[in-house]
């Protein structure tokens, strides 16, 4: 099944280079069968995501977002994403942040990934809050040998210095100054393709979920 993701991962590909609507709507056919593809591909990891936990009741169409970018607000007015993306979660793509990311896109720049990625400045007070009490409990979670095997270090933006209310001695500073903290998996052009790809997406997802579990909990 997986292996249709090469025909997404070509029209992609070739609306980098084309990024506009006279191209789309020539080309809407490719486009169809590439987004099935993908579709396919998160109806699969839906329907076998009980191991993981239970995503009864949403669909895969709830989970995609739309190729159409927001260019109100943009310098760039590329009227489409040259990426598909998924937020797998029981709220599908509206769990915000709370989602397993699933971003497809050619030449190597396609991931899975989650964690505290745009959170909001209640949502930050509550991480900093929370680490500040129990730093171990996030280290643990960082320094799991499962966690750096497959996702290796974090990443994210952070303060030069410490964030305000905290001393620049604090012992955890280290985690104090990240304003966002996520998880990523490179997934080069021929995982992607790969006949596995949902059972390596899956495996891996089990190894995700404490982590996003972390946030779930303290952002609740």
């Amino acid at each position: 099944m997986t292996t249709a993701l090469a025909s997404t991962l070509e029209f992609l590909r070739e609306l980098r280079l084309n990024n506009n609507k006279q191209w789309f709507e020539a080309h809407r056919v490719q486009y169809q069968a590439a987004q099935r593809a993908f579709e396919d591909l998160v109806t699969e990891l839906i329907l076998r995501f009980d191991d993981i936990e239970s995503l009864s009741g949403i669909t895969a169409k709830e989970c995609i977002f739309r190729i159409y970018r927001d260019v109100r607000f943009s310098p760039d007015k590329s009227p489409y994403k040259i990426n598909m993306g998924a937020g797998i979660s029981a709220r599908g793509k509206n769990a915000k942040g709370n989602e397993y990311y699933l971003h497809i896109q050619p030449d190597g720049e396609s991931f899975l990934g989650g964690g505290m990625y745009i959170p909001s400045s209640d949502d930050l007070r509550n991480y900093r809050e929370a680490v500040a009490r129990k730093p171990e409990k996030l280290r643990k979670l960082l320094g799991d040998k499962n966690f750096v095997r497959v996702f290796g270090k974090v990443e994210g933006e952070q303060l030069k210095t410490a964030p305000k209310g905290y001393a620049p001695d604090h012992p955890a500073i280290d985690l104090l100054r990240y304003k966002q903290m996520v998880a990523s998996l490179p997934l080069p052009d021929d995982v992607v393709t790969s006949s596995d790809l949902s059972d390596l997406l899956l495996d891996s997802c089990k190894v995700l979920k404490p982590f996003l579990d972390y946030f779930k909990e303290i952002m609740a």
